[in-house]
């Protein structure tokens, strides 16, 4: 639903259940988060820590720039971070960074968004763009993870409407429960 909603945790979280599986064959998973904010620069490359957990968990031998290869220093919202370095982010590189991760031909790529459904990307050709038309264009199924805090149902259906309202399909939710809540 939206920054610090717990995205990341779920994320490993269904990795390491979906490597764990007790079959003949591993589950390869592969991840993939398109673009982060709030990067360390270690050895010349803008490390996202999201990206770098996720790494820890899938295990199909990607490097960090393939998991997250849209990448800003400042802990800002992307498009933002973006218009400061003088860079656009287009939605057609995200997909084409998605295919090289879908011909790793894992079996199962779990995708991590950053912000919310309607994460602005900016505007390219005199449209304005959001994390959600990458999700849109490449049919991903939507696990949609909740912060469970006050205000937090609004934010749930408004986001679940939307997914729906986009023609995508939500298959379930996580209630992720970060803050104390006495009333659950």
């Amino acid at each position: 639903t939206d920054t610090d909603a717990g995205k990341t945790f779920v994320s490993c979280a269904l990795i390491n259940a979906l490597t764990q599986q007790k079959t003949l064959n591993k589950t390869k998973v592969a991840t993939f988060k398109p673009v982060a904010a709030g990067c360390e620069l270690i050895n010349g490359q803008l490390i996202n820590e999201d990206a770098k957990l996720l790494s820890q968990y899938a295990n199909c031998g990607q490097s960090i720039a393939e998991i997250n290869p849209i990448a800003f220093f400042e802990p800002i919202a992307p498009h933002i971070a973006a218009k400061q370095d003088n860079r656009n982010i287009v939605i057609d590189n995200i997909e084409q960074d998605f295919s090289a991760v879908s011909a790793l031909n894992a079996d199962f790529v779990i995708v991590e968004g950053a912000g919310g459904w309607r994460l602005p990307l900016g505007a390219f050709q005199n449209r304005q763009q959001f994390m959600s038309d990458f999700v849109q264009n490449a049919k991903l199924d939507v696990v949609l993870v909740v912060n469970m805090k006050l205000g937090c149902l609004n934010h749930a259906v408004l986001t679940y409407e939307a997914i729906v309202n986009d023609g995508v399909e939500c298959i379930g939710w996580v209630a992720n429960c970060i803050e104390d809540m006495p009333f659950l």
